[in-house]
């Protein structure tokens, strides 16, 4: 799980000892990465949505799975000088398991 450090300014607080399970999926659309996290635009049953998450090797097309986390609305990126109508902010973002034969 992502450290206070290695949040995005602005991130509420994550509670460490929540477990992060992914009940999410969807295709990765978009992917922007900024130092430690990178910002993700999926697209999954409820629709897309945007995600930011500790930093990892994301590709446009991966399916992934993530978890919860919390959402926030009007939330201002000064990194990216940019905002988002809502974004979920998630410990947990992996690559969604392949089915079985």
């Amino acid at each position: 799980m992502a450290g206070a450090a290695d949040l995005p300014a602005g991130h509420p607080p994550v509670d460490q000892t929540k477990a992060a399970t992914p009940t999410h999926s969807g295709e990765v659309l978009e992917v922007i990465p900024v130092s430690s996290y990178v910002y993700l635009r999926v697209k999954g049953a409820q629709g897309e949505e945007w995600l930011a998450a500790p930093a990892a090797e994301i590709k446009t097309g991966a399916r992934i799975r993530w978890n919860d986390g919390v959402l926030m609305h009007d939330f201002s990126s000064p990194t990216l000088k940019r905002s988002f109508a809502a974004i979920r902010f998630v410990e947990v973002v992996e690559p969604e398991p392949t089915p079985t034969k």
